[in-house]
């Protein structure tokens, strides 16, 4: 079973529509890749994941500056912070987390002050983001901003050939799955490096679901050297008959994942999927993934997704 794979065209002209329940619904992997991308997408991917393993290489004097503990490790830099399978700290992977409200206004870097306000105790979210000095990592924050924003654009033609096939025939939907990407204050990036893992045996990441709508994926950067043969290792995926299937993204495409608020807001038409990332003694792994998800004060079933949100990183939490 492989992944449902259009072009961007195909989809901003509604060719692909009849194929969103075959990549998403209750019998699909849950993924969609998108090749046909502009021209300066391997340009925008190469300079952000490079600079995702310089940034998590820093000096810790430089990386402790970085955390913001009182976001519950959500902004800025993260590293051990949660558990893998066997219970212990994962010191596998950083991860830097980035709010994306500079898609629609290019001077913030957080939620729009209403949001805040409204939230005043969910610093998770609302929390500004934070960045290192240009002098310690040239271009990150320019070229990360350029990465991100390009995905959630692309983010955005899905959940608009979304609304066609299966949104707009739900009546009890406040918005529509385009504008929730389009409007949103709270979506939230993760540039994620993997460090070259000492236990091959151990996995980088256990299996989870998001609680995005959609989550945009690059595919990863490999090293050393330009890795092609990694085994077993990179993003695997939970088919709905319970089996493991590994999932290629190709470098010059985008994956599209299925999370749990989506399955929420379509009434279970479109179904999140359950996915991990394993890793190879010889590689390290450098990736970006955008999550795309409603603003705080939006409906998610018979709660709004502030409290949606809340209960996942409790979840999450709990386990640190």
């Amino acid at each position: 079973m492989s992944p449902v794979r259009v072009s961007l065209d195909d989809l901003k002209n509604g060719k692909c529509d009849g194929r969103l329940l075959e990549a998403f619904g209750p019998e699909s992997l849950g993924v969609l890749i998108i090749d046909g991308l502009d021209a300066n997408f391997a340009h925008l991917r190469q300079s952000g994941l490079e600079k995702s393993r310089a940034l998590a290489n820093l000096p810790v004097s430089e990386l402790n500056k970085l955390e913001v503990p009182e976001s519950k490790w959500v902004i800025g830099w993260s590293r051990g912070r949660e558990t893998l399978e066997n219970g212990k700290p994962d010191k596998n992977k950083g991860s830097f987390y980035v709010n994306c409200n500079f898609v629609r206004d290019p001077s913030n870097e957080g939620p729009d002050q209403t949001t805040v306000e409204n939230f005043p105790d969910l610093k998770a979210y609302i929390h500004s983001n934070v960045w290192p000095e240009e002098s310690v990592l040239p271009g990150l924050k320019h070229d990360l901003k350029e990465l991100i924003a390009y995905m959630v654009g692309v983010t955005s033609t899905v959940a608009e050939a979304c609304d066609r096939a299966v949104c707009d025939q739900l009546v009890g939907l406040e918005k529509s799955l385009k504008r929730i990407v389009d409007e949103s204050d709270c979506h939230k990036a993760r540039l994620l490096h993997y460090y070259v893992p000492e236990d091959a045996k151990e996995p980088w990441c256990g299996d989870h679901l998001d609680h995005s709508c959609l989550t945009a994926l690059t595919s990863a950067l490999w090293g050393p050297g330009k890795a092609t043969d990694t085994g077993d290792a990179g993003l695997w995926i939970r088919s709905r008959t319970r089996e493991p299937v590994r999932v290629d993204i190709p470098e010059n495409c985008i994956a599209i994942q299925t999370g749990s608020c989506l399955e929420q807001l379509t009434e279970g038409r479109f179904k999140a999927v359950p996915h991990k990332v394993t890793g190879n003694p010889a590689f390290w792994r450098s990736t970006l993934a955008v999550f795309c998800q409603p603003r705080l004060g939006d409906r998610v079933g018979d709660e709004n997704f502030a409290t949606f949100a809340t209960e996942t990183i409790n979840r999450f939490n709990a386990q640190i």
